[in-house]
């Protein structure tokens, strides 16, 4: 082998591994970018469904203290809502859930004045 084609071999060896080493990187940079895309659009959905029940959870609360008594909810919506009011009692639980697989649940304990 003379020392012209070692010259050569040298430098489609190095290009060889540049090229390597850069696709290595871009496909790093384009997986950690593609990740937190889809982290950003996931903690969006949690927010969404947070505040949603956070809504129902308002709106059961003003209903109990107006007319001291468990609203009924629909069956078909996409939350799950138990209120439980033990002995007739001051205190109503109040339990929230969404039907869909994300760990969210809100609980609020309501204790209201019988008297009006």
């Amino acid at each position: 082998m003379s020392k012209m084609d070692n010259k050569k071999m040298t430098r489609k060896a190095f290009g060889l591994l540049i090229t390597i080493l850069l696709v290595f990187t871009f496909s790093i940079l384009s997986l950690w970018i593609v990740e937190n895309k889809v982290m950003s659009s996931n903690i969006d959905k949690y927010k969404h469904t947070h505040l949603q029940a956070k809504l129902h959870m308002n709106y059961i609360i003003e209903y109990i203290t107006k007319y001291n008594q468990a609203p009924s909810w629909d069956i078909n919506s996409d939350y799950q809502v138990e209120v439980i009011n033990e002995d007739n009692s001051n205190t109503f639980d109040i339990f929230i859930t969404p039907k869909e697989d994300i760990d969210i649940r809100l609980h609020h304990k309501l204790i209201t004045n019988s008297g009006f």
